[in-house]
C-alpha cells in the first residue's frame, strides 16, 4: 500500500489479459470517458488486444476499501500498431524516429471524485520506473489542463500537435519524455 500526497492510501495492482483487474479497468474506462457509440464488451476486446502487445504494462489504482478508482497502461510501438502506422507519419520532422524505441502511454483514466490527489501521478512514475525504452509518449486533449499540468510537471513536452483522429474529433497534442535514467 502506497500514499499520495494527499493521504489517501492506494494499492497498485498488475492489468493483465483476461483478468478481473482489466474487466475493473474497463469499468473505469468506460466512466471516465463514456460513449454511447461504444458497448462496454467492444472496450474488453481491445484492452485485451492491447494487454497482448509487446511491452505491455498495466497498472489498477484501488483505495484501501479494494474499490478499483483509476488505471493505466501502455505497450511498446510496433508497425501494424495503431501509433506507430497512424501517429508517426504525422509526427513533425523534428520529432521523425520519436517512436522508435518507445512506450505509448495509451490510457490514464482516474475516477472524477478521486481526482487531483497525486493518484494518476503514482500511477504514471510506476508504471514507466521500469520501463527499458529511450522514449514515451502520450496524446491528450489540447483543452485539458489539469492533465497539460501533470503531464508538464512530470517533464512530458509536446512533439507534435494539434491532430485530430477524426474529422470533426477534438484536437489533440502528442506529448514525449526521455526515459532512460530519468525515473
Amino acid at each position: 500500500m502506497s500514499s499520495t500526497d494527499t493521504g489517501i492510501a492506494v494499492a497498485h495492482e498488475v492489468i493483465e489479459r483476461h483478468s478481473f483487474a482489466l474487466l475493473e479497468a474497463t469499468r473505469i474506462y468506460h466512466t471516465v470517458w463514456p460513449d454511447p457509440n461504444t458497448r462496454y464488451v467492444d472496450v474488453v476486446a481491445m484492452l485485451n488486444r492491447h494487454a497482448g502487445y509487446p511491452g505491455f504494462a498495466g497498472l489498477l489504482a484501488r483505495e484501501s476499501t479494494g474499490r478499483a478508482v483509476a488505471m493505466a497502461y501502455g505497450h511498446t510501438t510496433c508497425p501494424g500498431q495503431w501509433w506507430h502506422d497512424r501517429v508517426e507519419p504525422e509526427l513533425p520532422p523534428e520529432s521523425a524516429g520519436w517512436l522508435d524505441d518507445c512506450f505509448v502511454l495509451v490510457e490514464l483514466a482516474v475516477l472524477p471524485e478521486y481526482r487531483r490527489r497525486g493518484i494518476a501521478r503514482g500511477l504514471l512514475e510506476r508504471l514507466l520506473r521500469s520501463r527499458t525504452e529511450a522514449r514515451a509518449a502520450l496524446s491528450t486533449q489540447e483543452d485539458n489542463e489539469p492533465a497539460l499540468a501533470l503531464y508538464a510537471a512530470l517533464g512530458w513536452r509536446p512533439i507534435a500537435g494539434p491532430m485530430r483522429f477524426a474529422p470533426a474529433g477534438t484536437p489533440f497534442v502528442i506529448l514525449g519524455r526521455e526515459l532512460q535514467g530519468s525515473w
